[in-house]
């Protein structure tokens, strides 16, 4: 005998929870990936200020950096850079270290640390 009965229009559960289940990675995919992207656009602007530190002033470059972290959003801890060179070694490093609060439901918050750092040769 052949079951006639059939699901047309219906939807299972586990279809609904898979989904809710998605969203919910995707929403806290997004909240980590803010941060994490600013942080790479920060670290590219150290790179190419190191790359230029041999025609360009101390000062000039806090400047610049300050301004994107400030743009960037970027707490004030992202505000302190310190710029260092090295005759002796050739070398210009230019760092910084700072924290974000990631505020994830139900779990609570989260910090995100990061440590940038950059070294280029002054030419």
């Amino acid at each position: 005998m052949v079951n006639i009965r059939t699901r047309r229009g219906g939807s299972t559960l586990g279809c609904l929870f898979t989904l809710v289940l998605l969203g919910t990675a995707a929403y806290i995919a997004l909240l980590f990936a803010r941060p994490w992207f600013a942080n790479q656009q920060f670290q590219d602007d150290f790179q190419v200020a190191a790359r230029f530190a041999s025609t360009t002033t101390d000062s000039a470059i806090r400047v610049r950096l300050v301004a994107r972290a400030d743009s960037l959003g970027l707490p004030k801890e992202a505000k302190r850079i310190s710029i260092r060179r090295f005759a002796s070694e050739g070398v210009v490093r230019i760092a910084t270290r700072y924290d974000v609060t990631v505020q994830v439901p139900i779990v609570g918050e989260r910090v995100m640390h990061f440590d940038l750092s950059v070294e280029e040769p002054l030419q």
